[in-house]
């Protein structure tokens, strides 16, 4: 487990390295202080926080990730933004975010927002069970073979079709505690809300 964690630091150095390298050459030809840069992951890893290793899961060291933009006039947009690192952020939030910044008129209505706009009430995320791994996929796969999570202010609900799960992240942000069976009426409400995201019909 040690071993992992320090490859994967070492991984993590390797590309600060060179992004400090990309950084130096934007800067010596003068096009650094004109330029938007955004980097983000796209998932995170699991070192055995909830018995696995790799990123097959909806726990929170898979779903937060770095989400970093720099470039011109950012502080006008961010202003009077308190704890913006706390906003509810998908990657789907990207492109009509990038569009903003570049003043360029979107061409067609996205399912993400702009997150420099108002502030998002609730993000999803899914994935799908290893056997359904093929060429097919995603087009042809059934509610009952999805995993899907859902994030509502301090609460997350993680659907997988025989193991559901309920967390407060506010008090436990290791998600250690289902509450599933403790706080049935708010585990419905949001169950119905997964169900409706992805169109489920009972």
């Amino acid at each position: 487990d040690l071993n992992l964690k320090e490859d994967y630091l070492t991984k993590i150095k390797e590309t600060d390295n060179l992004l400090g390298y990309f950084f130096k050459k934007l800067k010596n030809k003068k096009v650094l202080k004109d330029t938007y840069l955004i980097i983000c992951g796209d998932h995170g890893q699991q070192f055995y926080e909830h018995g696995n290793f790799g990123h097959n899961n909806l726990y929170q060291e898979n779903l937060k990730v770095p989400l970093v933009i720099l470039g011109p006039k950012l502080q006008e947009k961010i202003i009077n933004k308190k704890n913006i690192e706390k906003k509810l952020i998908s990657l789907i939030d990207l492109a009509p975010t990038i569009l903003s910044l570049l003043e360029i008129k979107k061409q067609k209505e996205f399912l993400g927002k702009n997150i420099f706009e108002k502030d998002k009430a609730i993000v999803f995320a899914e994935d799908a069970l290893s056997d359904l791994a093929s060429e097919k996929f995603p087009f042809n796969y059934k509610f009952e073979k999805r995993i899907c999570a859902l994030i509502e202010n301090k609460w997350k609900y993680i659907y997988s079709g025989k193991y559901d799960e309920l967390y407060n992240l506010e008090e436990d942000p290791n998600e250690k505690e289902n509450l599933i069976k403790t706080n049935i009426k708010k585990a419905e409400e949001l169950k119905e809300k997964i169900k409706k995201h992805i169109g489920f019909e009972s």
